[in-house]
């Protein structure tokens, strides 16, 4: 049986983690305004990839994780993520550490909530500060313990690509959601990325 793991361009992949090296220092502790600015143009860099290449072996109605780099020399992991048509995504957070979301490929639709936990006196609440509708070359940062967010692909007809820097390996995320009394309750749940093996070199 063939190998679905898609090959992806690896002079392209060099380019953006110059870019992200040129852009990133180690004692930073958010991901600063230049790097956004210095991957803006990441789609229109020749051997880009684009969702269609990658949708193939996907699921239908799952987003399809692929890492690009696993490094923790270099204090961040890279990864690109393929959202099916119509996808909605549940609101989670990265356990407090900080990201950066760039679209590709499509579009997506990026929401940001305040979190407020739960006291002996309050419950849990969750509210909505921002909703961006993104297009290729747009960018979102994400982080902290008291902010959550959800990627949507508003199109039911094409599939979106992005890419993400998280700024330590990530394997798990917090997730919220409501339960049948309207109180929100958070888990967590393991993110699985298919291996980086078979990038075309």
């Amino acid at each position: 049986m063939p190998d679905s793991t898609p090959a992806i361009d690896q002079a392209w992949i060099n380019q953006i983690i110059h870019a992200i090296d040129q852009n990133l220092r180690p004692q930073d502790t958010a991901f600063q305004a230049q790097l956004r600015l210095a991957l803006m143009d990441a789609h229109q860099v020749e051997g880009c990839p684009r969702a269609s290449q990658l949708t193939a072996a996907s699921k239908p109605g799952v987003v399809r994780r692929l890492t690009l780099l696993e490094n923790h020399s270099r204090n961040y992991d890279l990864l690109l993520l393929v959202w099916p048509p119509g996808y909605r995504g549940e609101i989670h957070d990265h356990a407090g550490q900080m990201g950066l979301e760039i679209v590709l490929d499509g579009q997506l639709v990026f929401e940001t909530f305040a979190v407020s936990p739960a006291t002996a006196d309050t419950a849990m609440t969750l509210l909505l500060l921002n909703e961006a509708r993104q297009r290729p070359g747009d960018a979102a940062h994400f982080g902290g313990t008291q902010h959550a967010h959800r990627c949507i692909n508003p199109s039911e007809s094409q599939a979106s690509l992005s890419l993400h820097i998280y700024s330590r390996h990530v394997s798990q995320c917090r997730f919220f959601f409501q339960d049948s009394m309207g109180n929100w309750q958070s888990g967590t749940c393991d993110l699985v990325a298919e291996s980086p093996a078979n990038l075309s070199r």
